[in-house]
């Protein structure tokens, strides 16, 4: 398992951290848990292929984190 600190742009309450989790055969999730491994409401980042690598975002992250979202609710990618 790969973890690491989330430094966020605007204060919440409790620290969050990024878990990678095997998401299916192909595919590993990027998500966001809190201090216990629990996940938040909405957590899922992106998808990353296994063996392309190719990236996809995942829709409906959750806002408190402080990510920049697009109208569709999915992480911006500049």
């Amino acid at each position: 398992m790969i973890e690491g600190v989330f430094d966020e742009k605007k204060k919440c309450e409790e620290r969050l951290y990024f878990k990678l989790e095997n998401w299916d055969e192909n595919n590993v999730m990027i998500k966001i848990v809190d201090e216990t491994g629990d996940e938040i409401e909405a957590p899922y980042i992106c998808r990353i292929n296994k063996t392309t690598g190719k990236i996809r975002r995942e829709q409906d992250v959750n806002e408190k984190i402080g990510l920049d979202l697009d109208d569709c609710g999915m992480v911006k990618v500049e």
